[in-house]
Order: structure tokens, then C-alpha cells, then sequence
């Protein structure tokens, strides 16, 4: 099972995905796929906070 949900993960998702639909307008299907991918790699990278990036994470996804 994955660890809790970390709630500034989830602030940082519904952030980036109103700025998807409202500025640049994408459809209602591509948010629903971006937001299982961010979900996806979410769970992989063990929850970690976002705020701490690396870009290694992304590479090993």
C-alpha cells in the first residue's frame, strides 16, 4: 500500500491543473489523463514533497 497522502502534493496538483484548463484551455480528457499520470508518478516516487524536486526522479520514472 502507499504511504498517506501528502496534502502539499495534492494543493500543488489542483493547482497546476486549474492553470491547465483555464490558461491553456485544454480539454476536460487531457486533464483527466494528466491528473492519473501526476497520481501515477505520485505513488512512485513514494509521495514525496513535490517542493523538493529532483530531476532524477523524473529520469527514473
Amino acid at each position: 500500500m502507499s504511504k498517506q497522502i501528502n496534502e502539499k502534493n495534492e494543493r500543488i496538483k489542483r493547482y497546476f491543473l486549474t492553470y491547465r484548463k483555464h490558461s491553456k484551455q485544454v480539454s476536460e480528457k487531457t486533464l483527466d489523463r494528466e491528473i492519473a499520470h501526476l497520481e501515477r508518478f505520485d505513488m512512485w516516487n513514494n509521495r514525496k514533497d513535490f517542493d523538493k524536486f529532483h530531476i532524477d526522479w523524473a529520469v527514473g520514472f
